[in-house]
C-alpha cells in the first residue's frame, strides 16, 4: 500500500488478463455529490491509463480527506505517482 496526498493505493496481480478498479471514500469524507464526482474522475485516469489494460491487476483505491477544490489533474498526478511503482 502506498499513500500519495489523500489517496491510499493497494495494488495486487489478480490473474485475469485485465485490471479492475475499486475506489472507498466514506461519508464523513464529503457530500455524496463530491463523492460522486471523485469516483468519476477515478474511474476516467484508470479508463485513460493504457499500461493498467494491457496488465493485469487489482487496485483499490481508498480516500481519506478531499477537498472540493481538487482538480482532476492533481488527482491524475498523484494516481498516476502510486502506480507508476508497481508497473
Amino acid at each position: 500500500m502506498r499513500r500519495s496526498g489523500d489517496l491510499l493505493v493497494a495494488v495486487r496481480e489478480n490473474g485475469l488478463g485485465t485490471s479492475r478498479i475499486g475506489i472507498s471514500i466514506g461519508r464523513k469524507v464529503c457530500n455524496a455529490v463530491l463523492r460522486n464526482r471523485v469516483k468519476r474522475l477515478l474511474r476516467e485516469i484508470f479508463r485513460k491509463h493504457a499500461a493498467l489494460r494491457q496488465s493485469s491487476w487489482d487496485i483499490v483505491v481508498v480516500i481519506h480527506k478531499y477537498d472540493d477544490r481538487v482538480s482532476f489533474s492533481s488527482l491524475c498526478r498523484d494516481f498516476n505517482s502510486l502506480i507508476a511503482q508497481w508497473i
